[in-house]
């Protein structure tokens, strides 16, 4: 989306949910349970009574993670000045979902939101708007851009990239500081690669975090590809910070995966305060054959394009945030050049442009698109699906520099 007036872009939803008392999450399934997750480790700052609403009679009868089950029935009893209806279902069921709660009544964007809308956005904006502070669903920052797999279809890029950089440790520190420096709290503050177990100095990294900025953090998290079991002196680091470890597992495509995965769930599960995410997937969006396209595009396109996206990852940079992961991902293997305008310098954040902060992280920038939009369809758009984890031969040993 396009900056039309920025630090004012949400002035009119600002104080939707001000009023609100009671929240009835739409969907008693994973998205669901994220949802109560997170909305009850923010209780400190609002007391939403939360409801699930689910069409399974037995999730009804027996309830779903300690809390109340209702049926879809329920919707049109609710009163729209107190409560507000998160939709927490995939993205096939969504838009019937959606329906059945507008029919009732409800409003998008006022007190009817999906999963993706209210905590990548509405959220950070009720966090602006009513109580004065920066609040970020994600965050998450990379370490390097070295990895020991090299799958077809990567959306970090990993075989097209020529010069990988390991990221010099004063310099993410800079970069850390700064941003919670102007942000007042974080849902999900995750420590990235390619591959961060290959990191160097990823213990040193987790304690700096942890110890500086864990009152800040909701969720400490990392991401692994599952292939490499950490060291005891790592598991230590993640119990004593509680951290969230999201492990992909390529078990199916990927031999050392299959070897190793199970025994890096084991061991992180034998600590007590080490919560383990182990996520497998069917299929993968397939970004690459789009890269190479020549297609001209209108600047409206463009737009639409990135708007329609729904791409909500962000990555922090050299003191930047990005606009797009992907994009900047792309920009890092060489693949699209460098644009200044997909980028928010938070060096350049104060105290009277901090609504800019929350926009741009609501998907709202200079141009309203970011480079690689000229060369992607976006994930919804998207149909270029392909089996995960499928490994390219490498010709040769890359060549990596530090930064």
């Amino acid at each position: 989306m396009k900056w039309i007036n920025p630090g004012h872009e949400f002035d009119k939803i600002g104080h939707s949910l001000k009023n609100m008392e009671n929240v009835y999450i739409y969907g008693a399934g994973f998205l669901g349970w994220r949802a109560c997750e997170t909305i009850t480790s923010l209780s400190k700052w609002f007391k939403w009574k939360i409801t699930f609403i689910d069409f399974n009679d037995e999730k009804q009868r027996s309830g779903f993670m300690g809390l109340r089950v209702l049926p879809q029935e329920a919707l049109y009893t609710l009163d729209k000045s107190k409560d507000f209806v998160i939709v927490c279902v995939n993205e096939e069921t969504l838009p019937v979902m959606i329906k059945i709660a507008e029919d009732a009544g409800f409003l998008q964007m006022q007190n009817l939101f999906d999963f993706e809308s209210f905590f990548y956005k509405q959220l950070s904006i009720h966090y602006w708007y009513n109580l004065n502070m920066v609040c970020l669903y994600n965050m998450s920052i990379r370490v390097s851009t070295i990895c020991n797999l090299n799958c077809n279809g990567c959306s970090a890029f990993m075989p097209h990239t020529k010069k990988h950089v390991i990221y010099e440790l004063d310099s993410l520190y800079e970069s850390i500081d700064l941003f919670f420096e102007k942000v007042d709290l974080v849902c999900s503050f995750a420590l990235g690669g390619s591959e961060p177990l290959l990191y160097p100095n990823l213990a040193e990294l987790i304690e700096y975090v942890g110890e500086r900025y864990g009152d800040k953090i909701v969720s400490y998290e990392l991401m692994s590809n599952g292939t490499i079991i950490p060291n005891d002196k790592l598991c230590a680091m993640f119990d004593k910070y509680k951290m969230r470890i999201v492990l992909s597992d390529y078990g199916k495509t990927v031999p050392l995966a299959k070897k190793n995965v199970d025994k890096t769930v084991a061991k992180l599960r034998s600590f007590d305060n080490i919560y383990t995410d182990r996520r497998s997937m069917e299929r993968w969006y397939n970004f690459t054959p789009n890269l190479f396209n020549e297609n001209e595009h209108t600047e409206e396109w463009l737009r639409q394009n990135y708007t329609d996206c729904g791409m909500c990852c962000r990555y922090l940079v050299n003191k930047t945030i990005t606009s797009c992961a992907f994009s900047h991902f792309a920009e890092e293997a060489g693949l699209i050049k460098y644009c200044k305008d997909d980028y928010l310098d938070l060096s350049k954040i104060n105290s009277s442009n901090k609504a800019e902060l929350v926009e741009f992280a609501c998907r709202f920038n200079t141009r309203g698109y970011v480079e690689l939009c000229k060369h992607c369809v976006g994930l919804r758009n998207n149909r270029n699906y392909i089996e995960p984890a499928i490994q390219i031969l490498r010709n040769k040993k890359f060549d990596v520099k530090e930064a």
